[in-house]
């Protein structure tokens, strides 16, 4: 289980716990929506609200979303566990990565930067060139917009924490 703990403020504007909770992992997956809003930028000290599901994988222009993961080794399946199916936006990225005969599951695209902390185990990013750097506890990646695909470790699996903030992409 993922636990969030999320503070704001009081109608009188003193610092409090606004939600604490133990959360579930998406239907079958190992994915677990933390915190989420399309309705950037933020005003503080309102906030957004208590950061629940929003319905899409990738935040709109502006929007974040926060997930943690703890993918088991040589898990190759991206949420698609037990018959569920990937949020709509998520089975389109997906599709637009995958283009290519030589591509290997998972790649995706998005318009997003997205800041990844390894906090246990070991991942692989894999990008169009071919190339796969083995990341490790400590690590940070930032994702700016590429293709690519993440691979955990054959015999150690990972625990990951991903920060998505939705950007604009310029035509090509």
């Amino acid at each position: 289980m993922t636990r969030v703990v999320v503070t704001g403020d009081d109608a009188g504007g003193v610092s409090e716990i606004v939600r604490d909770e133990e959360l579930a992992p998406r239907a079958g997956g190992t994915l677990f929506d933390v915190w989420a809003y399309d309705d950037g930028p933020v005003h503080l000290p309102s906030g957004v609200g208590d950061g629940k599901l929003t319905g899409t994988h990738f935040p709109a222009a502006g929007g974040l979303r926060v997930y943690s993961s703890k993918r088991l080794p040589g898990d190759r399946n991206l949420e698609q566990r037990n018959g569920a199916l990937p949020p709509p936006d998520l089975d389109e990225a997906m599709k637009r990565g995958s283009l290519g005969p030589e591509r290997s599951a998972g790649f995706h695209v998005s318009d997003t930067v997205d800041v990844a902390v390894i906090i246990a185990g070991e991942m692989g990013l894999e990008l169009e060139d071919g190339s796969m750097t083995m990341l490790h506890p400590g690590d940070i990646v930032i994702q700016n917009g590429t293709n690519h695909a993440w691979h955990p470790s054959e015999t150690e699996g990972c625990e990951i924490a991903w920060v998505l903030v939705g950007a604009l992409r310029d035509p090509a």
